[in-house]
């Protein structure tokens, strides 16, 4: 056993809850394999000698032996908490390794809790990004009352927020406490400690959870005497990080290494699934504000939310912020909701929209090239019109993004049947000029309050979904060809000769036709094959990427009668 001390050392709480476990214990750091490659470089390994009675030497015989599972078999869950601005969502980005949460300077940007997967070196955990503590909800009792009507409601300015909303963010920031291993308690070591992180401390401690302490913007400048007073918490010795600059996160590493090594193997995937398989359905859910996206979100995962609370909804426009990627089972299926926020005209954005609007907008439409089939949602209660110019523009952003596109009127618990079956009767005319492109896009009448027509509305979204996947052989694109020579309708002498036409990609589907004359491809004459390969082979709401090339020698002796044998 080592006879120094080391310079660092994890806290007093997080020795006594995790490290009582002699040496070689199954509770213990058992994976000396891991721990050595994570600790083999830092002085904090010593101390792990010291507290497990093992010498560097043992660490070091054993770390070949490979009979426990590695840490990168195994998960962990991190839960994200503070009150608003001290960077959490810095630290959640830095942590998974993209910028996939807003950031900004402004307090209470982040709204809905957004979970992500990091890899921390070999420690590989799911870390969720919760909203902003606010003192507009008083958390003296720890069994309170969340409902609209609570008598502790009262109303906060801090980022424009409903007062209602407030008490139902600390409930999800609770269940995801609740249901978290680990919980990293930010604070900011530059403004100092405020009456709210204390409060906040005393709810943390209530709740029974491991508590790391993390004093973020530690990037050089901290004044020594705000940064002693950050033990005055009662959570331990803090960590000292800066999210911004990538600084702490090594000691952040040693800190989580111990609930990785007692956290429960992950499913490991079969081999004998292919990628293709292995790819779940993305779908995406877009539309102006207020119109019920996250209720109809809600509702349809209301019974598979693996572990997530569900989004904040309410009567004000603008809620969502943040796109929230949800993994759900819909009767047996997997597949992957993206709630996005409502899309407003750009113009209105730019000319009186702050940067956080700015940056929601331009989230929100980066998310449509992430997915396969886009919902877009239709509000059926404004009696005026249904479908308006934002509409629009938003079904042909998603068109000139090459996905696939899916209607739903929604809040049509509104409507009555006769409302109902007039919208469904005239929707071929109101879209045959507008979206001709895409051919006939299926439109679905749902209520995500209620849940009525959401069966219909998965069934039409799985199917646009395999249409988006679609694959021909180049057998079966043959004999479309030799149909389209068989009735003559692509035999003018003003259009080119099609000689062989095969797939060449998917998701959008991709053809490439070869022909002769193929600089006599005009505009009508590729909307004349789109919309044969929709009516032979089922393709409406997806588009079709069609190109012609020049015919050479080889794909002249591939070209095929009418009886469907190969010349000779």
């Amino acid at each position: 056993t080592p006879s120094f001390i080391p310079y660092h050392r994890p806290s007093s709480r997080l020795c006594s809850r995790h490290l009582k476990a002699g040496p070689g214990s199954e509770q213990s750091f058992y994976n000396y394999q891991n721990l050595a490659s994570v600790c083999a470089t830092s002085s904090t390994m010593l101390w792990f000698c010291m507290r497990t009675q093992s010498s560097v030497r043992q660490i070091a015989r054993l770390s070949s032996s490979s009979f426990r599972p590695s840490i990168q078999e195994r998960s962990f869950r991190v839960a994200i908490i503070g009150r608003p601005n001290v960077g959490k969502s810095a630290l959640f980005n830095r942590l998974v390794g993209k910028r996939q949460a807003l950031v900004h300077n402004k307090p209470g940007v982040t709204r809905d809790c957004m979970e992500g997967t990091a890899n921390l070196g070999p420690i590989q955990f799911q870390v969720v990004d919760t909203a902003g503590l606010d003192d507009g909800v008083d958390m003296q009792g720890q069994d309170m009352d969340y409902s609209e009507n609570a008598p502790q409601k009262k109303a906060s300015g801090i980022g424009r927020w409903p007062a209602h909303l407030l008490s139902s963010a600390l409930s999800n920031t609770t269940e995801i406490v609740k249901a978290s291993d680990v919980v990293l308690f930010v604070v900011d070591t530059r403004t100092g400690l405020t009456p709210l992180d204390h409060q906040f401390a005393k709810w943390a401690n209530r709740l029974g959870r491991a508590t790391l302490l993390v004093s973020n913007k530690c990037d050089g400048n901290t004044n020594e005497l705000e940064a002693a007073m950050v033990h005055k918490l009662g959570l331990g010795e803090p960590l000292y990080v800066s999210a911004e600059h990538k600084e702490g996160l090594s000691e952040l590493t040693t800190l989580l290494l111990p609930f990785a090594l007692r956290s429960e193997p992950l499913t490991p995937v079969e081999d004998s699934l292919t990628p293709e398989e292995a790819l779940l359905p993305r779908f995406a859910i877009l539309g102006k504000p207020n119109a019920g996206k996250s209720t109809l979100v809600n509702t349809l995962s209301q019974d598979s939310r693996e572990g997530m609370p569900p989004l904040l909804v309410g009567p004000e426009p603008g809620i969502t912020r943040d796109p929230i990627n949800l993994t759900i089972t819909y009767n047996g299926e997997r597949m992957v909701l993206v709630d996005t926020a409502g899309l407003r005209k750009k113009g209105r954005v730019i000319s009186m929209g702050d940067q956080v609007d700015i940056a929601t907008s331009a989230a929100s439409m980066r998310k449509i090239k992430e997915v396969d089939v886009c919902l877009v949602l239709l509000d059926a209660s404004r009696q005026d019109q249904l479908m308006h110019q934002q509409d629009l523009a938003i079904i042909n952003a998603v068109i000139d993004a090459g996905k696939g596109l899916v209607l739903v009127v929604n809040k049509s618990d509104t409507l009555s049947e006769q409302q109902k079956h007039r919208i469904l009767k005239t929707k071929d005319a109101m879209l045959a000029d507008r979206l001709s492109e895409i051919g006939q896009v299926p439109l679905v009448c749902v209520s995500g309050q209620t849940g009525e027509g959401l069966a219909n509305l998965m069934e039409t979204a799985l199917e646009v979904h395999r249409r988006f996947r679609f694959k021909a052989s180049s057998n079966v694109l043959m004999r479309w060809l030799v149909d389209l020579k068989r009735v003559g309708v692509a035999s003018r002498l003003s259009d080119p000769t099609l000689k062989f036409a095969r797939q060449v990609d998917s998701a959008p589907p991709t053809f490439v036709i070869s022909c002769s004359r193929a600089e006599k491809a005009s505009g009508p004459f590729l909307a004349f094959l789109r919309n044969s390969l929709r009516d032979r082979f089922g393709l409406d709401g997806i588009p079709l990427n069609i190109h012609v090339r020049e015919a050479d020698k080889k794909d002249t002796g591939k070209k095929v009668a009418a009886g469907g044998r190969r010349k000779r």
